[in-house]
């Protein structure tokens, strides 16, 4: 039985700039009084946790570097945003645009530098040190609180779930154990040197398998009822919590956007055709931030728009005995009784044949038995199609 997917937060780890860069060659205010005539944008680090990651963003510094620590930066930051993140949908296309800008701008200011440091820079700082709050031992106290809530509503539901499995085991044990009975009964019935009384103590004993079947059944009935009644409580409790953070979500998209239009505002320099070219491109990757958009691809991807999978009944199939295959020829070659016409049968269950000898047919499907049951409980048969071959016994009925 497959458990349900349920709305998650992003777990995976984003690498953090400066431990890929571990020593950096040069120091930030090395990099600002740095001559050259590259630029590249350097993104100063934060971690954000509603979601439970590391994230790279914000403040874009246009300096001045040599070409062979430019060309170094710019390899590292690209190399990063290829991995997965917390960034997805038009959020992850406006960040990208920012690197396929900065590889095509020649040259910058370093004034501009300067008041990316100064303004972009402290906003995000401070925007980070009010909205995401750290906890003494729990990392981001957003991120604990999402982590809780999601456990408290979910453990109900886990219960509930284990003794459903509980249920199904039990029962799916009982058919196992009736089934046995229900053999041995047969071949009790097909000893005609058995005694009347052992004979007797068999019928009963398959008698007490099926009723704690039956028992069984009623509780694995009962025990889905229960899972099925609570599950309409537990997806409210789910998406409840979800779309809290879905709200905490978007209020970062929104700030975030607001911080790429502005240092879009800064590095719009258009004294130049080609650095109008760049920016005009930017600035419409910039504009096709949607939160929604981005938040319903969330939604149906890692929360209650994915596609579940509920507990439903799994009836129990009697196992299959295998035959040797130098047992089957040998058979083969053997004279055995043949039913002149054969007679109908169906299906009870779906068989796959595992050998080019044996029937392949789905439930309910009607047939003919030409041969009787060996006593490995084996059976020839003929489908509509024509095709003969062997089948179990004990998967198909007699046809009314």
């Amino acid at each position: 039985m497959i458990e349900p997917q349920l709305p998650r937060v992003r777990k995976q780890a984003y690498p953090d700039l400066l431990d890929h860069l571990k020593e950096p060659p040069l120091s930030s205010n090395d990099l600002l009084s740095h001559s050259g005539v590259v630029h590249v944008c350097l993104f100063e680090h934060f971690q954000w946790t509603n979601r439970g990651h590391y994230f790279l963003i914000v403040s874009m510094t246009h300096l001045a570097l040599s070409l062979p620590l430019c060309s170094l930066i710019l390899i590292h930051v690209c190399l990063l945003c290829t991995s997965p993140g917390p960034l997805y949908g038009s959020l992850m296309r406006a960040w990208q645009c920012f690197f396929t800008s900065t590889e095509r701008l020649s040259e910058l200011h370093s004034s501009i530098s300067q008041s990316l440091v100064t303004d972009e820079g402290q906003r995000v700082k401070t925007w980070q040190k009010k909205t995401f709050p750290r906890k003494i031992f729990c990392g981001f106290k957003e991120s604990y609180d999402n982590n809780t809530s999601f456990s408290r509503a979910q453990k109900p539901w886990s219960k509930k779930l284990t003794k459903l499995e509980s249920a199904r085991v039990a029962y799916h044990k009982c058919c196992q154990k009736e089934q046995a009975a229900m053999d041995k009964e047969k071949q009790a019935n097909e000893n005609s040197e058995m005694s009347p009384e052992k004979k007797q103590k068999i019928m009963e004993a398959r008698e007490r398998a099926t009723e704690e079947k039956e028992k069984t059944r009623e509780r694995y009935e009962k025990m889905l009822e229960d899972v099925s009644s609570y599950t309409p409580r537990y997806m409210e409790e789910m998406e409840a919590i979800f779309e809290q953070s879905q709200e905490e979500e978007k209020k970062r998209i929104s700030f975030l956007r607001e911080v790429f239009l502005s240092i879009h505002s800064h590095l719009d320099i258009t004294n130049n055709e080609s650095v109008k070219a760049v920016y005009s491109e930017l600035h419409d990757t910039l504009m096709a931030i949607n939160d929604q958009d981005d938040l319903k691809w969330w939604k149906n991807n890692h929360g209650p728009g994915m596609p579940t999978d509920w507990p439903k009944i799994q009836e129990w199939l009697p196992p299959v005995k295998k035959l040797n295959r130098k047992k089957r020829d040998q058979k083969r070659k053997e004279s055995r009784p043949v039913m002149i016409g054969g007679v109908k049968v169906r299906a009870l269950y779906d068989y796959v044949g595992e050998e080019t000898d044996e029937l392949s047919f789905k439930s309910g499907e009607v047939f003919l038995k030409v041969e009787e049951e060996d006593d490995q409980g084996w059976c020839r048969g003929v489908l509509s199609t024509g095709k003969e071959g062997f089948y179990p016994a004990n998967y198909v009925e007699v046809a009314e």
